[in-house]
């Protein structure tokens, strides 16, 4: 990884990259750290640090007067989103199941759509994630799920 030789190398000048319009190869920094960092247990920032590196991505953008990527990895508003219903009921039961890494290491956090790809779990899940505290039963989470298909058809 080219990155991790730079910084091996002790680069002393680096900029955040990775925000869109960017066609000249500048390295993204921020998956660049989080890589560095969590993937290759390679020290760059301290841990309360890189638990900001969200924030500092999307502080960046708005400085910069652009929109951050949803997709960006590790800090984009979508790189934890789940709809898949299997891949929610997993999550359910094991977070790491469809995630590489804990979002909050990053500072971002999970998030659980209900689409039409989904299952009952996105409806108890998104129930969850909003705080609100109903216990569904099968029969009514599955009757939501499927008023919600029907309005996304």
């Amino acid at each position: 990884m080219a990155a991790r030789a730079t910084f091996l190398a002790s680069a002393s000048r680096v900029r955040m990259g990775g925000l869109p319009s960017e066609r000249t190869g500048n390295a993204n920094l921020a998956s660049v750290i989080a890589n560095l960092q969590i993937k290759l247990d390679t020290p760059v920032i301290t841990a309360a640090q890189l638990a900001k590196l969200t924030d500092a991505a999307h502080y960046i953008a708005e400085i910069a007067n652009m929109t951050a990527p949803n997709n960006q990895p590790y800090v984009g508003v979508s790189a934890f989103a789940h709809k898949g219903g299997l891949h929610v009921a997993a999550m359910m039961k094991r977070d790491d199941s469809y995630q590489h890494i804990d979002p909050a290491l990053v500072g971002n956090e999970k998030r659980v759509l209900v689409s039409e790809l989904s299952g009952q779990r996105n409806i108890t899940a998104k129930l969850a994630e909003q705080g609100i505290d109903i216990a569904l039963s099968p029969v009514e989470a599955r009757a939501i799920l499927e008023t919600v298909k029907a309005q996304e058809a």
